[in-house]
């Protein structure tokens, strides 16, 4: 099982998961997200990350060009999109790519097959990005056996063990959940990772 803290923005942040080392960390580079952060101010501080830990930058609808720009100024080793980028979209990234789906119902095996020839990781989530809210992980279950699924939307200490079970994503995604306040909390990562490692 492997874990991806999203929404790391300060030097704070990178300190943090230098210690307990999830496999993944996501920067947002969609500027209406309240966890965005500039390209130029997040390269420098990306520098100092573990090499162990994958950088994924979290991009909504963005010009092609300039997702390929950024990901090389941060050196990103992976793309996750948020919007409604098809297969020709996808084909012009630079970089490993993920694409995020919202779970709104089981219609969601359609969308799965569009692009699982396209991208290493289908990311599901609840399509609202970063507020604590889960979607109903049932219409995930057995999903698992034929996608490489990361699980996100709402994921916290107290259903992560839940999640799992019902789901069995190859990536737990968590941001939200391992906040206070609004700022990344190294309690609450400490835990979650030790939770999920346990």
């Amino acid at each position: 099982m492997k874990i991806k803290i999203c929404g790391i923005r300060r030097k704070e942040d990178i300190d943090i998961v230098n210690k307990y080392n999830p496999d993944y960390i996501g920067i947002i580079f969609y500027p209406k997200s309240k966890r965005y952060v500039e390209p130029h101010i997040i390269s420098p501080l990306l520098n100092n990350l573990n090499p162990n830990i994958k950088k994924v930058g979290v991009f909504v609808n963005e010009d092609f060009s300039k997702v390929n720009e950024i990901a090389n100024i941060c050196n990103l080793d992976i793309i996750q999109l948020h919007g409604n980028e098809d297969i020709e979209y996808i084909k012009k990234i630079e970089k490993t790519t993920w694409k995020a789906l919202s779970v709104k119902n089981e219609n969601i095996k359609e969308d799965l097959k569009i692009y699982k020839d396209y991208v290493e990781i289908i990311l599901l989530d609840n399509g609202k990005g970063g507020t604590g809210e889960t979607f109903n992980w049932e219409y995930a279950r057995n999903l698992s056996e034929n996608y490489k699924i990361a699980l996100a939307g709402g994921i916290n200490i107290d259903n992560v063990k839940e999640a799992i079970d019902i789901v069995k994503p190859e990536i737990i995604d968590i941001s939200s959940g391992v906040e206070t306040n609004g700022y990344k909390d190294e309690e609450k990562i400490k835990q979650i990772i030790n939770l999920i490692r346990n």
